[in-house]
């Protein structure tokens, strides 16, 4: 299941939690941390990490956090909002 929260002040965008953790593995293996190490840096838990790594949402702290850790800007993770398909009136 694929999590995401708006962008708080948008209602077009929201923050790609895929993206994020993608990019927080690779930073992980090219500095060849071990996860824990990686966890330890970031100041979260091995079960957040487990928890992102099945899809769940990153909340704002951590993303931010993790953005940072990554020399990266947290909006280089945020995409276009989904639009909800409707069912044709009957």
């Amino acid at each position: 299941m694929k999590y995401s929260a708006p962008v708080p002040g948008t209602a077009e965008l929201e923050l790609d939690y895929e993206e994020l953790f993608e990019a927080m593995d690779r930073h992980r293996r090219r500095r060849h941390l071990t996860r824990a190490q990686a966890c330890t840096e970031l100041l979260v838990s091995p079960a957040s990490w487990s928890t992102w790594s099945n899809g769940a949402p990153i909340g704002g702290e951590s993303a931010l956090r993790i953005s940072l850790w990554c020399d990266r800007d947290l909006r280089d993770f945020v995409k276009p909002r989904a639009k909800a398909v409707q069912a044709p009136a009957a």
